[in-house]
């Protein structure tokens, strides 16, 4: 049975009046424009990753843990949780 969220950490960097968002597992990064929206942002992205990886037939990477990683002064480091069965559901209509 496969668990139904992943949580994958993420870097919040502050950059003027939004936000970049580093998925360092998923080697993505997006932005939104508030940190809220950062979030949402940061989940689609990686569930779209995640989705995509397994339609080419390669493997979801797994989570690092989120105390391996060390941010600057004014990040922030913290998980979003990802369901790429529900993700999945929900573009497959």
């Amino acid at each position: 049975m496969k668990i139904a969220k992943t949580f994958y950490p993420v870097i919040l960097i502050p950059d003027g009046d939004s936000y970049l968002v580093k998925v360092p597992d998923m080697d993505i990064e997006t932005e939104g424009k508030d940190i809220n929206d950062a979030l949402e942002m940061a989940r689609d992205a990686i569930e779209l990753k995640g989705v995509t990886l397994e339609n080419l037939g390669k493997a979801i990477p797994e989570p690092s843990d989120k105390f391996s990683f060390v941010v600057a002064l004014g990040e922030t480091l913290t998980e979003v949780g990802a369901d790429f069965n529900a993700y999945r559901r929900s573009i497959d209509l």
